[in-house]
């Protein structure tokens, strides 16, 4: 029997300055569709999908963005490519600043949909104890073995 096979799933949480329908937010929301199908044609992709407790967990002003790429490295080219970065540099202009990790990176089944609750979990399983195996970053990165060995307690 095969092992299965891993992809690494991005969460980046956002806290809006203001709701997606208000005029603050529309240099934000008339690029949404752009970016994503940037997303979606880059080399590594793998799907966008929706949490099944979609709403559960982040509410109110924040916006959650979830991807599954199949490395870490298709993940960071399309992050820092020009289109994305732009929107990236700008991104002041709509969400406030985050005073603890609002994005992180773990390894995941490839069949497997990711839950808010679980999102939740990595970061703050980031936030108490920094980069690990169950949940990293770009400046440290896991592999799936590394993940396999990992004892989250």
């Amino acid at each position: 029997m095969s092992s299965p096979t891993y992809h690494l799933v991005h969460a980046n949480v956002a806290e809006m300055l203001a709701p997606l329908d208000h005029p603050a937010m529309s240099g934000f929301v008339d690029r949404i569709d752009a970016i994503d199908s940037l997303a979606q044609a880059s080399p590594g992709f793998v799907a966008q999908p929706t949490p099944p407790d979609e709403g559960s967990v982040f509410t109110g002003d924040s916006l959650l963005n979830l991807s599954i790429w199949k490395t870490v490295e298709s993940l960071y080219d399309f992050t820092y490519q020009k289109e994305h970065a732009q929107v990236y540099e700008q991104r002041a202009k709509w969400f406030k600043p985050h005073t603890r990790p609002n994005y992180v990176l773990y390894w995941a089944p490839a069949d497997h949909i990711p839950t808010e609750r679980e999102v939740k979990a990595r970061l703050d399983h980031l936030t108490r104890h920094g980069p690990t195996p169950y949940a990293f970053n770009f400046e440290s990165r896991f592999s799936v073995a590394e993940m396999l060995a990992y004892d989250v307690d």
